[in-house]
């Protein structure tokens, strides 16, 4: 009974603050700040998957190094994002800036990645 009642719970909440479009915005927010940069933007809403041309575990340690905390995913040069409906844009922005200067600091070497998956700053 109490599983059912927060189940209902949170769909009114979703429903009252109409959360779902949010998750349309969401994504058009992150594929705008991400133009421009070599990167594949995959899925839909809130459910995102950024695909590089190169594995990303480096990258994850780099954005880990920054308190952004981001999925793997079964295909290595893929990043899982999902962030909640109640992101704003400026949260968004903030994100394509941490990963824009993450790539950066992969590039020039300063950020690796051990075995068992400590990052080592340089």
């Amino acid at each position: 009974m109490l599983a059912m009642a927060a189940v209902v719970a949170t769909l009114d909440v979703i429903e009252s603050e109409n959360l779902m479009p949010r998750a349309r915005g969401i994504f058009n927010a992150l594929t705008k700040g991400l133009s421009g940069m070599d990167v594949q933007i995959r899925g839909a809403g809130c459910l995102i998957g950024l695909e590089f041309s190169e594995p990303t575990s480096t990258l994850r340690a780099a954005l880990r190094s920054k308190g952004v905390l981001v999925g793997g995913s079964d295909d290595a040069n893929v990043i899982r994002l999902m962030p909640p409906l109640t992101t704003t844009d400026s949260e968004i922005e903030l994100f394509t800036e941490v990963l824009k200067t993450s790539i950066q600091a992969v590039e020039r070497g300063e950020i690796q990645e051990t075995v068992s998956g400590a990052k080592v700053g340089r």
